[in-house]
């Protein structure tokens, strides 16, 4: 695969969270040798909050007292306070 391709993943790929299969609406897709699923998917996951702030493009998923933040556009996110 080209590098900056975007495909369907070729075989069904399945996303876990605490060990159990999360139902997605929506394939995962394959991008820069990464699989990317839908934030979506992990608000059906008991026990994990996450919160989208639009106007400062931010996503925020809190699990068990942890928080990670991101912000679109950055490579790296926030555990905690921490980069």
């Amino acid at each position: 695969m080209t590098t900056g391709m975007t495909s369907a993943a070729s075989s069904a790929i399945e996303i876990q969270m605490n060990n159990r299969t999360v139902e997605t609406e929506c394939c995962p897709v394959y991008y820069q040798r990464n699989n990317h699923g839908s934030l979506a998917s992990g608000q059906k996951t008991p026990d994990i909050s996450i919160q989208w702030n639009n106007s400062s493009k931010t996503v925020t998923i809190t699990r068990e007292g942890a928080t990670i933040t991101l912000v679109a556009g950055q490579k790296t996110a926030k555990v905690g306070n921490k980069k």
